[in-house]
């Protein structure tokens, strides 16, 4: 499990989006090397290509929670159907949970909905008339933007 915490953190960090994708690619083969064992180099660049084109405009600090979230529940829905298969579609069924997960416990408060999204804040980032401090770090969801 270190490994797939490593993983998680690249995924979040990394600026290529091919390289996202990559490292997306090889969370599936480490949950199901079965199901990739016997990929062509070409099917591997496809599979790549493929999680790249769906991923690449979703933010990667929700990417790595996806990624995190299949995994602990890829036991349980496989055990409920046996044709669950542990790849990028299975992965995207997190895309809304994740995005719940994603934002910091500590902004817990909805300052406003712009834009840009749904945006939060720390309640202790406001001044007295309800208005973001300067210095105030804020976490937008994007799913939200008007």
């Amino acid at each position: 499990m270190n490994d797939l915490t490593t993983t998680y953190n690249a995924i979040t960090a990394e600026k290529d989006k091919q390289q996202v994708a990559k490292s997306i690619y090889v969370v599936c083969r480490t949950i199901t090397p079965q199901f990739y064992k016997k990929q062509t180099t070409d099917e591997m660049r496809a599979e790549i290509m493929s999680i790249y084109l769906l991923t690449r405009n979703i933010r990667q600090d929700v990417l790595a929670k996806m990624c995190e979230l299949s995994v602990d529940n890829y036991a349980r829905a496989r055990s409920k159907d046996g044709k669950t298969f542990f790849d990028i579609n299975y992965m995207l069924t997190f895309y809304d949970e994740a995005w719940e997960r994603a934002r910091p416990a500590d902004f817990d408060w909805l300052y406003c909905i712009d834009y840009r999204g749904a945006v939060y804040c720390r309640l202790c980032d406001l001044d007295e008339q309800g208005r973001l401090l300067p210095t105030a770090e804020t976490w937008i969801d994007e799913r939200l933007s008007t």
